[in-house]
This record gives structure tokens, C-alpha cells and sequence, in this order.
């Protein structure tokens, strides 16, 4: 047990050295199923976020063995059981939640782990399939800490509102006496309930930062249309294409969240758009859908991610015959959504 409590710590000194000066950090948490999707965001920021680093907890060895394999300039690769070993109670909140339901849990302990730990001045989580198509600065706002960006679903999407008013997949922390109170908080209320279903008033990490504003006096709901958007609020925006930028309403496309989006074969994506009400969806597919799966492509190729997911899948269809028929009977159902990518990689 010393032997291992050593080693932990020796791996944790090789993780914080020299990065506590960092202009601009950025944390989120993967497994080996979205490596890709994880690396895309990485490139993401090193191409237009100024001076930032990407600290990635690895829900699996597989992801931090391939990480640490690569050896990337900015990217900052942590062992999940570096942060369980500083929030024991994490271990605890395992048993009685889904793996979904425990990611949820984990995302307030990564940031309390780099301020507390690794003792940063910023940090903002971001979920790993965002992807930013233009700079973010860590800007203190007024007297204000702690930046949240509310859904702001459209009229006919109001009740989506029941899953939160803000979105738990971009929280932009600046370090203080309050946020550090706050990502307490959020911390010990995740550790109490942390579920993928709508219980009082509750869901999941997210419906927590509904309360903030109330809570804590120094979070700042961000009036930047263009940071976090998504499926959820990027219908009826005129959507816009300049030199390497994309704009929504006339103004630059800060950072996109492509939830839903899936990869279900070699060359297709489901879009993951059903729920949303976006009239137009061309456009927004063009415009940033379409870039997106091509970056992501080429981090595939980059990488040599496809290998590892590939042994993944092959584990997976060993379950037996009912896993790949679920997995038949689910492409099909969502083929009215899906984008063959073949026709946009061979003209690139």
C-alpha cells in the first residue's frame, strides 16, 4: 500500500511541474471509446485558443497509455485513480451509479483537483466533444468568478428547461475565496445525487447551476450568444463562412457542442439532431458539421486512433449476436439523420 501510495505521488509531481503558470487551461475527461472525439477538441485549442492546455482525466487505462504514448505538446494526461485518491468519496459514488452518471459526478472533483492541486489560476471545463472554431480568454467579468452559459432554447424548446436553464458542459472558473466555495458545493451535491433522470427538481451535475446565481454572488451568466452553442439553441441562426471562421447572427462561432454526434461506421456520422428543432439544418451542417467530422478525420489519421477503437468494437461484438443486432436495429431507426463523409473526404 505505500509502495503504491508513492507511486501515485511521484506520478502526480510529473503531472503538476512547471504548469501552474499556464495562461489558459481547459480540463475534460474521456475513455478509449471517445479518444478521437477528445484529440479533435485538443486540436481545436491548439489551433485557435492562445497559450492553452488541455488537462484530460482518463476514465480507462487504454486512454492514458495512448496519451501518454503520444507524448503532445499541451495536453496533460491524469490517471482517474490520481483523482480518486484525492476525493475518496468518488470511489463510494462509483458503485451506485452508471458509468454516465459517474462522469457526471467526476467533472466538479477535476476542477477542484487542478485548483487544489495543481494550484492554477483558471480552468474552464469543456465536455470532450466541443470543438473551438475561435479564441477563448478566461475574462473576469466584473467581480465575477465563474463564467455559466444558459441553454437559451428556443420558444418552441422551453421544455428542455426541466433538464436546466444552463449547460454543465462548458463551466469557466477563475480562481477565488467564492468559486472555490461554489466547486465545493457542486462537489458534495454530486456526491449525494448525481443521476441521468429528473428527480426534484434535480438532473444530473447539470440542474445544480440553476442555483448559483442565488447561491453565490459572483457567477456570471455569459450573454455571448456564440459560446456553447449546440443542436439545442443553433436553429434559426444565420449561419455565416469567412476565411477560416464561421459566424452565427454576424458574430464569430466561439466554441460548438456536438452533442449527440456519433460516429456508427467508417465513413458515417448520426447527427444526433432529432429532438431539435433546427429549420436550418443544412446550412448548420455545412457550416460546422461537416468541418468538424473532417478535423476529426484527420486526428484519426493523425493519431492512429482508429486501431484502438477498432479493438474496442471487436471486444464489444463478442457479447454476443443481441449486441449487434441492437446495434443493426439503431442504424437503421437513425438513418433519416446520418452524413456519409466519403463524398466530402475525397474533394478535401
Amino acid at each position: 500500500m505505500e509502495k503504491l501510495k508513492q507511486t501515485m505521488k511521484d506520478e502526480l509531481n510529473d503531472v503538476i511541474a512547471d504548469d501552474r503558470v499556464e495562461e489558459s487551461n481547459f480540463c475534460t475527461l474521456f475513455d478509449i471509446n471517445y479518444i478521437a472525439t477528445g484529440l479533435t477538441l485538443y486540436e481545436s485549442l491548439l489551433k485557435n485558443v492562445k497559450k492553452s492546455v488541455l488537462w484530460v482525466v482518463c476514465m480507462d487505462s487504454d486512454t492514458y497509455d495512448k496519451l501518454e504514448s503520444l507524448s503532445l505538446d499541451r495536453l496533460k494526461p491524469v490517471k482517474l485513480e490520481t483523482i480518486e485518491a484525492h476525493f475518496p468519496e468518488l470511489r463510494q459514488a462509483k458503485l451506485n451509479r452508471s458509468k454516465v452518471e459517474y462522469y457526471f459526478t467526476c467533472k466538479s472533483a477535476i476542477l477542484r483537483f487542478l485548483f487544489e492541486v495543481v494550484r492554477v489560476e483558471n480552468a474552464a471545463y469543456v465536455d470532450a466533444d466541443m470543438y473551438f472554431f475561435n479564441d477563448f480568454a478566461h475574462p473576469r467579468i466584473t467581480d465575477c468568478s465563474t463564467i455559466i452559459t444558459p441553454h437559451l432554447f428556443p420558444h418552441s424548446q422551453q421544455h428542455l428547461d426541466v433538464c436546466g436553464k444552463f449547460n454543465a458542459g462548458f463551466v469557466s472558473v477563475q480562481a477565488s475565496e467564492v468559486s472555490f466555495r461554489l466547486l465545493r458545493k457542486w462537489y458534495e451535491d454530486c456526491i449525494e445525487w448525481c443521476y441521468d433522470r429528473i428527480e426534484n427538481g434535480k438532473y444530473g451535475d447539470q440542474k445544480y447551476l440553476d442555483q448559483w446565481k442565488i447561491q453565490f454572488d459572483d457567477v456570471y451568466e455569459s450573454c455571448h450568444e456564440n459560446l456553447n452553442v449546440g443542436p439545442w439553441n443553433v436553429g434559426g441562426k444565420t449561419v455565416g463562412e469567412g476565411h477560416e471562421t464561421v459566424t452565427l447572427n454576424g458574430n464569430r462561432l466561439i466554441c460548438f457542442h456536438f452533442h449527440g454526434l456519433k460516429k456508427i461506421s467508417a465513413h458515417k456520422y448520426e447527427l444526433g439532431v432529432d429532438h431539435y428543432d433546427i429549420p436550418n439544418l443544412a446550412d448548420v451542417v455545412n457550416a460546422i458539421y461537416i468541418p468538424y467530422m473532417l478535423a476529426r478525420r484527420r486526428v484519426e489519421n493523425k493519431y492512429g486512433v482508429l486501431s484502438v477503437q477498432k479493438k474496442v468494437r471487436e471486444k464489444a461484438a463478442k457479447s454476443g449476436i443481441l449486441w449487434q443486432l441492437r446495434l443493426m436495429v439503431s442504424r437503421l431507426l437513425r438513418r433519416k439523420y446520418c452524413i456519409d463523409m466519403r463524398r466530402y473526404e475525397t474533394v478535401q
